[in-house]
Parts: structure tokens; sequence; C-alpha cells
């Protein structure tokens, strides 16, 4: 058995007896050369394989950091998880996390900035809806009541806006009842569902949001559920 070498890679040559070093050197170099565009190729390939891996990772690190960093965030993906009974997300559940991460940054900035101004005097941080029919919030979110009800008087400045499967903790009432006074907001100009519907669950501790029909990317952008919770006797 004879072994060449060929650009540095040892050859065995038990197979081809009677060949000699001319015969390798007479290979035709277009062959070479495809072997180095396959080799290219492959090399390629495997790089967008581990690129895509450390996307995929990277956005789950910035879930991650985002969970850890918001307790409401936090909340969230605890009774997410806790409903599917499952202990991890799964892609669809990770995804509409994302979104509700981004969507309650854009909530707090939001807030911040109308806090500011409002504070410097500005007056049209809710606008009345003509006819008594309910308030304007911050240029973004339409409150509908009606007359005589919850919320139809005022907007209720101690409320928060919240997600689906957010809880809020009841509070410790003195000779009084807790309870969650709530409404829905619906985003001006969003893709809504006339059926869409929601309730509040009592866990025993806290409410719960629902949404009666799910979740999906279009529920999560045009509706929050707006809760003020009193304690009342």
């Amino acid at each position: 058995m004879r072994a060449v070498y060929v650009a540095g890679v040892v050859i065995a040559a038990a197979s081809l007896s009677g060949c000699d070093i001319g015969d390798f050197q007479s290979i035709p170099d277009n062959q070479f050369s495809m072997q180095r565009d396959l080799n290219r190729v492959m090399e390629q390939q495997r790089e967008f394989r581990q690129e895509y891996a450390n996307d995929q990772l990277s956005d789950f690190n910035n879930l991650a950091k985002d969970v850890a960093t918001s307790g409401r965030l936090a909340k969230i993906a605890a009774n997410i998880m806790n409903k599917s009974s499952s202990p991890v997300l799964s892609n669809e559940n990770e995804r509409l996390l994302n979104l509700i991460s981004s969507e309650l940054k854009d909530d707090m900035y939001r807030e911040v900035f109308y806090s500011s101004i409002v504070q410097q005097g500005f007056a049209f941080e809710n606008v009345p809806i003509s006819n008594n029919r309910g308030f304007e919030h911050q240029g973004q979110w339409l409150l509908n009541t009606l007359p005589n009800s919850y919320f139809s008087s005022a907007y209720p400045t101690n409320s928060v806006k919240l997600f689906p499967y957010e809880s809020i903790n009841k509070p410790n009432c003195v000779d009084s009842e807790a309870k969650a006074l709530h409404s829905l907001l619906t985003r001006k100009g969003a893709n809504v569902n006339p059926d869409f519907s929601y309730e509040l669950v009592d866990t025993g501790s806290a409410w719960l949001v629902k949404y009666r029909s799910g979740i999906d990317e279009d529920s999560i952008k045009a509706y929050r559920v707006l809760v003020q919770v009193v304690c009342s006797k």
C-alpha cells in the first residue's frame, strides 16, 4: 500500500495500484475547485445554523431579562405557564410574552410622559367623549361608559391597565370589603373583535384578568382592562 501527499492530505493508494504521483497531478483543476466551493458552502451553512441558534437564544435571554426586572411581566409569565401545566414556555406563548413585554414597556413610558406633563399643567390627558359616553385617555385609549356607571363621571386616576393573565392583589381592607371596579379600554383604530369579552377571576388573594376568547396578537394590542381596587363597606 502506498500513500501520497496532496496539499498536506495523506491519500491511501491501495486501490490505485499502477498509479504514480503524476496521475494525481493530472486531475483537472476544476474538480478541486468544485470541492473547495462545496466545502465553502458547507461551512457557510454551519455558520448560519450557529448564528440562528444564537439569535434564538438571544431572544429568550432578552425575555428572561425582562421577566427578571418586571414583577408584572413575571406574574403574567407564571400565570400562563401554570395554565399550560408546563415547566417550559411553548414557542407560541414565548412569542405572546415578548409582545406583552413590548406593549408593557410602551405603556410605562407613556405613563411617565403624561405624568410629567400633567404635573406641569397639561389638562387633556383624559378628554370626555361627546354625550357623556366615556373618555379618551392619553390620545390612545377609549373608555366607553354607561350613564351613572362606574367611571362615568371621571376617569379613575388611581387605576391600572392590565394585560391578559395579569393579576392584581386584593388590598388589606379593615372593616370593609375589597372590590375591583373595572371596565374595558379599547385602542383607537385597533382591529377590534365585536364579540370580545373578558372577566376578572377571583383567585382568593387576587383578581386575574382572563380573555374569554383567548389571547392573540390583535387582542394584546387592542385591549387593556382598566381596574381600580377599592375598600367598600
